[in-house]
């Protein structure tokens, strides 16, 4: 199959999990993905004996992937991510650490890995996703030269990158924004999980006010062209917690997109933000009138690439919003 050897991308990119169950990707097969330009297999995991796993690919993930294909949808691959416990937080560090800390044995894996998977998918492997996502400023030495090196074995497969909207970890990049400028094709911008388990409050984890506002710095340091901007398919339950500003958090209870009751939805014109408060607590997302809304401000901006965390729970409603 041929490659496509652009790097200038247009339109949505979504996030498609691996470990989601057999109802769920025969749920996801009967969405209309047309609008959706390419997704991405999150996620190719590195073990311990230093090699990087193959994503397990059951039949129906792989029947899934097979129409997205035949209707122009590109596949790409996701190696890294995000663990559920300290030991697995950065899964694009172990790996260094595994490799030796030389890269290009780690680079000759996703090589290697990735091509495996294209001939057992019998699909093309259009680009390599790499997230690190939250890399020390200094680790960043340590993620340029992983870039670089699989920048080179993949050939003309597009390379991203999936990284912070703001805080401390953007150091680490701003290191190396000269060496990674020629090398990230796109930049996909978590711009989601601003609020959560992590915070001292209770608040909007992805309102269009600043969304636009980590938008902007963005385009500043990579230009426009390079700049995916997140959407969350998802929102998060305060227990205990009527309302923002209040705390502290005890928990949250991730809530995905096909729970919420968006005939209650609580918009917030000002933040452009959603909410729904319950009977076990305040719920914080993004309701498909306010992804559209934020869209058209990106828009204006000249920023046509997004993305979706993630396929899972994803609604037709709201595939008409991130792609319409």
């Amino acid at each position: 199959m041929q490659k496509d050897s652009s790097v200038k991308q247009r339109g949505t990119c979504i996030y498609l999990p691996t470990w989601l169950g057999e109802a769920e990707y025969k749920r996801l097969a009967g969405l209309p993905f047309e609008g959706v330009d390419r997704v991405i297999l999150a996620f190719a995991l590195p073990q311990l004996d230093g090699t990087i796993r193959m994503p397990d690919i059951s039949l129906p993930l792989s029947d899934l992937l097979t129409d997205l294909a035949a209707q122009g949808t590109r596949i790409h691959l996701a190696i890294g991510g995000w663990g559920d416990d300290e030991a697995e937080h950065n899964r694009l560090l172990k790996a260094w650490e595994l490799a030796g800390g030389e890269p290009h044995r780690f680079a000759e894996q996703v090589c290697d890995m990735t091509d495996k998977l294209q001939r057992k998918l019998e699909l093309d492997i259009a680009g390599i996703d790499l997230d690190w996502e939250y890399p020390e400023p200094d680790q960043a030495g340590r993620f340029a030269a992983l870039a670089l090196q699989v920048k080179a074995h993949i050939g003309e497969r597009l390379l991203s990158a999936a990284v912070p909207a703001e805080g401390k970890h953007l150091k680490g990049y701003e290191k190396v924004q000269g060496q990674l400028l020629p090398v990230i094709d796109v930049w996909n911008i978590m711009t989601y999980d601003r609020f959560g388990l992590w915070s001292p409050v209770a608040g909007h984890h992805a309102p269009g006010t600043w969304v636009l506002g980590c938008a902007n710095a963005w385009v500043e340091r990579v230009g426009v062209d390079q700049v995916s901007i997140g959407f969350p398919a998802y929102g998060y339950s305060f227990p205990g917690v009527i309302r923002p500003g209040q705390g502290p958090i005890g928990k949250t209870v991730a809530v995905m997109a096909d729970q919420l009751d968006l005939s209650r939805v609580d918009e917030d014109r000002l933040l452009m933000a959603s909410s729904l408060t319950t009977d076990r607590g305040w719920v914080t997302f993004q309701s498909p009138a306010m992804i559209r809304e934020t869209r058209r401000e990106l828009a204006a901006l000249g920023i046509t690439q997004t993305f979706a965390w993630s396929a899972e729970g994803i609604t037709e409603e709201y595939l008409e919003a991130l792609t319409s």
